[in-house]
């Protein structure tokens, strides 16, 4: 028996489980790109700022709190999706808390 008719394609693939799937995907790549802002960026912003303050003698800051503006609008959007599809507003404030 190939699975079809329970929530699964000929393939195998489960049917029914795609939306889990692409929150899955969405919260790895929203937690990937977070680090990569934190450990990273950051990280370099301070060298950066150093290096720049002692070629120009002056006052540099650098500023990358846009980019997190836009894991907070991701996040409200997941979680709109999540709760318009039915799930249940504990359990998707549980999916934000995974990631």
């Amino acid at each position: 028996m190939n699975g079809a008719g329970n929530g699964e394609t000929s393939s195998g693939r489960s049917t029914n489980g795609s939306s889990a799937s692409a929150t899955a995907r969405f919260f790895g790549k929203r937690k990937a790109s977070r680090q990569f802002l934190h450990v990273t960026l950051q990280s370099l912003t301070k060298v950066i700022q150093r290096e720049a303050q002692s070629k120009l003698l002056a006052s540099v800051t650098l500023d990358f709190t846009a980019l997190g503006a836009s894991d907070v609008q991701s996040l409200a959007r997941a979680f709109k999706s999540l709760t318009d599809g039915g799930m249940d507003v504990a359990e998707a404030a549980r999916h934000r808390h995974d990631s």
